[in-house]
C-alpha cells in the first residue's frame, strides 16, 4: 500500500497571527460538475466561479478552508481544483472523497491507492493548500490536522459484526479499478490506527473525513457505505465529515456542512478558536490584543461627572470582588462551570454555534489565565479580569459584548473597593451595598482627578478603608503594565 508517514509544521505560520483565534471554514460534497442533480461536467467551471468568489469574500485574517470531499466525479479535475486554491493562496486542506477518485467517463480507471499516489504527488509542492490523507498531520498555532476519506468499518448498532463481504454488491466497481469491500475495510482500519495514534500524543486535533466516523439514519440495504460505527477514539475533538448530504447535522462532536447536487448556495459551517494556547512569553501580547479593547485609554470627563459616577459599576461587582478575595480557586472554578454551560458545542478548543461569540470566549479564558497568576500583574489588567468575569459570576456573560469598556477611573474605583474588602475580610454573602463616601478626608487623587474611596455596606455597618492604608499599599504597585505608571496621590 502507498503509505505517508511525515508530520510538517505549516509552512505559512509567519503569515497568521499567532495571537488572534483561528477560524475554521468547512464545507463538503461540493460535487461541482452536477447541475440539479445530473452530471453535468460542461457546468464545473461555472459552479467552480460562484465558489471561489464565496472562497474570497469568507477566506480572510486567521482562516483555514477545509473541503472533506466529493469536489469532483474526477480524480485529475479534484487536483486541478486543489491546485487552483493553492495558486490563489488559499490557506486550507482537503481530502478525497469516493467520488473524488473516479475518473469522469475517461479511461483508464485507477485503483484507490493508485489515485492517492497520483493526489499526493500532483499536490506535494504546495504550501497553502494540501492534502490530507493517512499519514499525514499539520500543526497550526498548537492545533493538530488529519484527515483521510475514512471509508467505513461495514458495523452497525442494527447487525452485529461485519456483513459477508464477499456477497455485498460490488457499489462502486465501474468508477474504480479492482473494486474490493476487503480493501476499503483495510484502508478504513489503517485510517483508524493512524488517527488514534494521534490523539494519544495530541490535545487539540481537528480531524477531517468524506465518510462520517459515526453511526446515521439508514439509507436501506447498503447502510454502510453511508455512516458506520467505527473505533475512532476521538471524543473531545471536532471530527468534520460528509457525505450522506443532509444539508448540515451536529452530533455531539461529529459535524458537516454539505452542498450535494441540486445546486445549492455554498454556505460555509465555521468553528471558532477560544483563544490560542496562552504561554509565559505570549502573554502580554495576549493582554495587548485582547483586553485593552475592554479599556477606554482617554478619560475625558469633567471633574463633576469624575466624582459622583461609577459607583453603581462597582457596587453591581461587589460579590464577585468579595468571592476572589474569599476564595480565588473556587472562584475561577464557579467561573469555569459558567463558561461550560454556555459553550455546549465546544470541543477541542473551537466552538460552534453557541449563543455566545468565540471571541467572548477568548476573553474570558484570558481574563481566568491573569487571575490564575501568583502575583498581580498590575492593577488594570488585574480589575478588567475580575470585572469581566464578573459578568459570568452575575448570570451575565450574554451582556458582555455590549458592556461599556472601563477607564481609568472605573479602574481605580474597583482597586479601591477590591482594597477595602480585602483590609476588612467582608465575606462575599454579607456585601450589602456600596456607595461614596462622604467625609472630606476621604478621597485620592488620581491622574488630576479626584476619587471617592467606596463606602462598602455590610450587616449594618459602613466600612471606609484610610486614605493612609491605601497610599502605602500602592506606593510601588503599577497601575499600567506599560513603563510609564501613575500613582495614587493624597490631595
Amino acid at each position: 500500500m502507498y503509505q505517508i508517514t511525515r508530520k510538517d509544521k505549516w509552512d505559512l505560520y509567519t503569515a497568521l497571527n499567532p495571537l488572534e483565534p483561528l477560524k475554521l471554514l468547512f464545507l463538503s460534497d461540493l460535487h461541482l460538475d452536477y447541475t440539479k442533480r445530473k452530471y453535468s461536467p460542461s457546468n464545473g467551471k461555472g459552479n467552480e466561479a460562484r465558489f471561489m468568489e464565496e472562497v474570497r469574500r469568507k477566506c480572510t485574517g486567521n482562516y483555514v478552508l477545509i473541503i472533506a470531499g466529493d469536489i469532483f466525479n474526477d480524480y485529475r479535475e479534484t487536483v486541478a481544483f486543489a491546485n487552483r486554491l493553492e495558486a490563489e493562496q488559499i490557506r486550507g486542506f482537503f481530502v478525497m472523497g469516493n467520488h473524488d477518485y473516479w475518473s469522469g467517463l475517461r479511461e483508464p480507471l485507477l485503483g484507490y491507492r493508485d489515485i492517492i499516489k497520483y493526489v499526493d504527488e500532483h499536490t506535494e509542492g504546495n504550501n497553502h493548500f494540501r492534502f490530507l490523507c493517512t499519514g499525514k498531520s499539520y500543526d497550526i498555532q498548537g492545533v493538530t490536522f488529519i484527515g483521510d476519506t475514512g471509508w467505513t468499518s461495514y458495523r452497525s448498532k442494527k447487525y452485529k459484526g461485519v456483513p459477508d463481504l464477499d456477497t455485498l454488491p460490488s457499489i462502486e466497481g465501474d468508477q474504480v479499478a479492482w473494486f474490493s469491500h476487503r480493501d476499503v475495510l483495510y484502508m478504513h482500519d489503517q485510517w483508524i490506527d493512524f488517527a488514534n495514534t494521534v490523539y494519544e500524543r495530541c490535545r487539540d486535533v481537528i480531524t477531517v473525513t468524506h465518510f462520517p466516523m459515526v453511526e446515521q439514519k439508514g439509507k436501506g440495504a447498503n447502510d454502510f457505505w453511508w455512516s458506520s460505527v467505527t473505533k475512532l477514539k476521538n471524543k473531545n475533538n471536532w471530527c468534520i465529515s460528509g457525505h450522506s448530504h443532509m444539508s448540515k447535522w451536529e452530533k455531539n462532536n461529529h459535524i458537516a456542512h454539505q452542498r450535494g447536487y441540486e445546486n445549492k448556495d455554498f454556505v460555509l459551517g465555521e468553528l471558532e478558536q477560544l483563544l490560542p494556547n496562552l504561554t509565559s512569553e505570549n502573554y502580554p501580547d495576549l493582554v495587548q490584543a485582547h483586553l485593552t479593547d475592554w479599556y477606554e485609554f482617554n478619560t475625558t470627563i469633567s471633574a463633576a461627572e469624575a466624582s459622583s459616577r461609577g459607583f453603581k459599576r462597582v457596587s453591581a461587582n461587589r460579590k464577585n470582588m468579595a468571592s476572589i478575595i474569599k476564595d480565588k480557586e473556587a472562584y475561577i472554578r464557579r467561573i469555569e462551570r459558567g463558561i461550560e454551560g454556555y459553550s455546549v458545542s465546544t470541543y477541542g478548543g473551537f466552538t460552534y454555534g453557541t449563543p455566545v461569540e468565540a471571541k467572548t470566549f477568548a476573553l474570558l479564558r484570558l481574563c481566568l489565565e491573569v487571575l490564575r497568576m501568583d502575583h498581580m500583574p498590575d492593577v488594570r489588567t488585574y480589575m478588567i479580569a475580575v470585572v469581566l468575569t464578573g459578568y459570568v459570576y452575575n448570570h451575565a456573560m450574554e451582556d458582555l459584548p455590549y458592556a461599556r469598556p472601563l477607564d481609568n477611573l472605573d479602574v481605580v474605583r474597583m482597586f479601591l473597593l477590591f482594597m477595602t474588602l480585602s483590609h476588612f475580610d467582608i465575606q462575599p454573602d454579607e456585601v450589602d451595598g456600596v456607595s461614596k463616601a462622604t467625609k472630606q478626608r476621604d478621597f485620592i487623587t488620581f491622574e488630576g482627578y479626584t476619587v471617592w474611596l467606596p463606602k462598602v455596606e455590610s450587616q449594618g455597618v459602613k466600612y471606609v478603608i484610610p486614605v493612609d492604608k491605601v497610599l502605602e499599599a500602592t506606593k510601588s504597585m503599577p497601575f499600567f503594565s506599560s513603563p510609564t505608571t501613575s500613582s495614587f496621590l493624597l490631595n
